[in-house]
């Protein structure tokens, strides 16, 4: 690939700035109309032509959307988490405040209902990404699955057990002795 000439990067960048109806024609046509080059119309959308050939114009264009694109994440992420922070402070304080009030006033509640509480509690660990709680499996023996049992069951197993399977055990209280 030749090397790209500061005249051939110029127009490169004209054909970028025109954005997504960009077209090489419109370029010549635009740029002859400006007097930024004094060659017939045709003959320098031909000039340009060559030039996009040679230093991959299209496949830079599409490199450059995706950058532009990538840039643009990033400084959505970037100011998505400044607010963040800043609704985190917001909390922080309004709980301060809150708290100073609860000591400062007998009868004065954090919520109006544990609901409200909730809600509050799992905002406020949502915003600072952090687990609202551990995780904790229960397993059966040797790591397996649980085995469940139906309250009739296990008293069908308890008669069992004492010699008395002829006996109805549903709605019987369970032996405690």
């Amino acid at each position: 690939m030749a090397t790209e000439t500061p005249k051939a990067l110029e127009a490169f960048e004209r054909y970028w700035a025109m954005g997504p109806v960009r077209s090489l024609r419109s370029l010549a046509e635009q740029d002859v109309q400006q007097k930024l080059n004094k060659s017939s119309t045709d003959t320098w959308f031909r000039q340009l032509g060559e030039w996009s050939t040679q230093h991959n114009w299209q496949a830079r264009l599409k490199q450059r959307v995706i950058d532009e694109a990538e840039l643009a994440r990033e400084q959505n992420r970037e100011r998505a988490d400044k607010h963040r922070q800043r609704l985190l402070t917001a909390i922080e304080v309004d709980c301060s405040r809150l708290l100073k009030r609860l000591q400062e006033t007998p009868n004065e509640l954090l919520a109006d209902d544990a609901a409200a509480l909730e809600r509050l509690t799992k905002l406020y660990y949502q915003l600072a990404e952090q687990p609202l709680a551990d995780r904790h499996e229960l397993t059966g023996k040797g790591g397996g699955p649980m085995e469940l049992a139906w309250w009739t069951d296990v008293q069908q197993a308890q008669a069992d057990d004492n010699g008395d399977s002829d006996s109805n055990t549903e709605g019987s209280e369970p032996d405690t002795a």
